[in-house]
């Protein structure tokens, strides 16, 4: 697994927890109908689909394709679309939720790995030389003092 951002899971996660509590919070207090709870979850996931615009490497949710799919599959059924719309418009506030947690992911994840070497290099001032693949590695050393040397002009690189 290459680059996981822990930072932006747990954000996602909670993202998630929060529609997911939302939608609770609305099935509890319904007022009429006995919708299906499975129905419901698939409906908010549905919901979710949308049209994104690109803003500064964000996609910005516009367009609530999740809700028009649903809403002429009801139309088409003549299924009682009343007790599913909150729940539909649900999933499209969800992507916007999710919006929000990438957002503030952003900045706690810079707070705790901030772009510097100490972050990524675990003892600077005693490095050592750790290998792998031990038939290609012999006879290889570490030139400390031109690392030291490099360490004041390291920058991170895609």
């Amino acid at each position: 697994m290459e680059n996981i951002k822990i930072v932006e899971l747990i954000m996602t996660i909670l993202g998630i927890g929060c529609i997911l509590l939302l939608v609770y919070y609305l099935y509890k207090r319904r007022e009429k109908g006995n919708p299906k709870p499975w129905l419901i979850l698939l409906i908010t996931s549905i919901g979710l689909l949308n049209i994104q615009y690109e803003i500064a490497s964000y996609s910005v949710p516009v367009i609530p394709i999740g809700v028009m799919i649903i809403y002429f599959e009801f139309l088409i059924k003549r299924r009682n679309w009343n007790w599913y719309r909150k729940y539909a418009w649900t999933g499209f506030l969800g992507s916007y939720i999710l919006f929000a947690t990438t957002l503030l992911s952003q900045p706690i994840q810079a707070f705790f790995y901030p772009n510097e070497p100490e972050t990524y290099l675990a003892n600077i001032h005693q490095p050592e030389l750790i290998t792998t693949n031990f038939v290609s590695a012999e006879g290889k050393t570490l030139h400390k003092e031109k690392l030291n040397d490099a360490l004041s002009n390291l920058e991170r690189q895609k």
